[in-house]
């Protein structure tokens, strides 16, 4: 068996034994004689075949050579009947055919698999720009996990601390490797990480869908788990990361909102002191020793640019202005006014 590429996985003295085993494992060939105790070879085929137990390659042994018995066994889909005395040079046949079966079939699944990759990646890219579909979120529920509150994370290359001397086609080869191993590190939830969902010339990005499930999972807090994770990152790829945490959101139908937060803080980090991790609801709306942005003012201009009404943008105008001067007397510095300014822009 060795020799041929293959390992025994178990066996069985009886089709019932048989079933118990295939409930916990899986394996790529079943050979069964056609006559056993408790359950028949071809009532083990049968059972397996209609409860989807397995999709194995399925052989029967029999020393019964009448056809009624192949034809029973090929309409359940028994992929080859071999008459006792089994013969060597005709199990080895078998063998190598199961084999180029497997190998081929992996393959398949290889492709498949990437291919389904890419129509989640472009769904959820078009999701998180606005563009909203029901048959997107359904494939999405398909495929990522949703419990608790979820944040949209950038995780992206710290461009300022890497080597000057690197092209933009090592930048994506770095990029490219980070994604392998967030896709590594986050085993079943692989899926809640999407490359490149900026699609910037100049941002080396990696989205990365945060959900409570994950910390609680792994018995840590939301920021144990995430400086975990960034700290993993740092060590296997040996470049500069940062991540960039969005607004937290009650469920994926709102991870656009998330996202333009991440976005925000991408553009704002700049007026920051350096930092491992970025969080909006902090950065953005808590005041501390940093730039504190004035989004009541800013909210009352962006609704008067949107009503159109000038008497009400000069007003709102000058109320964003006062405050923007009043703050810089508390927090003197001249990163209040860019801080903010930029934020109305975006």
């Amino acid at each position: 068996w060795e020799k041929e590429g293959f390992v025994i996985a178990g066996t069985a003295s009886d089709g019932s034994g048989a079933l118990e085993f295939l409930k916990h494992n899986s394996v790529d060939l079943i050979l069964a004689d056609i006559n056993m105790p408790v359950i028949s070879g071809l009532e083990l085929l049968k059972k397996i075949r209609k409860g989807n137990l397995s999709d194995a390659y399925f052989v029967i042994i029999s020393g019964y050579a009448e056809f009624s018995y192949a034809q029973e066994a090929i309409r359940y889909k028994c992929n080859d009947y071999i008459l006792k005395p089994v013969e060597k040079e005709q199990l080895l046949e078998m063998l190598h055919k199961v084999r180029r079966l497997a190998a081929s079939k992996k393959e398949e699944d290889r492709t498949s698999q990437k291919m389904e990759r890419a129509y989640l990646a472009r769904s959820f890219i078009a999701f998180i720009f606005g563009k909203y579909y029901y048959v997107n979120l359904e494939f999405i529920e398909e495929h990522m996990r949703f419990d608790g509150s979820i944040r949209y994370i950038e995780i992206e290359l710290a461009e300022d601390m890497l080597d000057e001397e690197l092209s933009d086609e090592e930048k994506r080869a770095c990029q490219r490797k980070l994604f392998e191993i967030c896709i590594e590190y986050l085993g079943d939830n692989a899926d809640h990480c999407i490359f490149d969902v900026s699609g910037r010339e100049k941002i080396y990005d990696i989205g990365f869908v945060y959900c409570d499930f994950m910390a609680k999972e792994s018995l840590k807090t939301e920021r144990e788990y995430l400086q975990d994770f960034l700290l993993y990152l740092r060590e296997e790829a040996q470049v500069p990361v940062i991540m960039l945490a969005g607004k937290k959101v009650d469920d994926i139908k709102s991870i656009a909102k998330s996202y333009s937060t991440a976005c925000i803080l991408r553009s704002c980090q700049g007026f920051k002191n350096r930092k491992d991790i970025y969080y909006y609801d902090e950065e953005v709306h808590v005041q501390g020793n940093g730039a504190v942005l004035c989004k009541n003012e800013i909210d009352a201009l962006l609704l008067a640019v949107e009503q159109n009404e000038p008497v009400e943008i000069m007003k709102a105008v000058d109320s964003f202005f006062g405050e923007i001067q009043k703050m810089g007397g508390m927090y003197p510095g001249g990163g209040i006014k860019n801080l903010n300014i930029n934020y109305l822009l975006f």
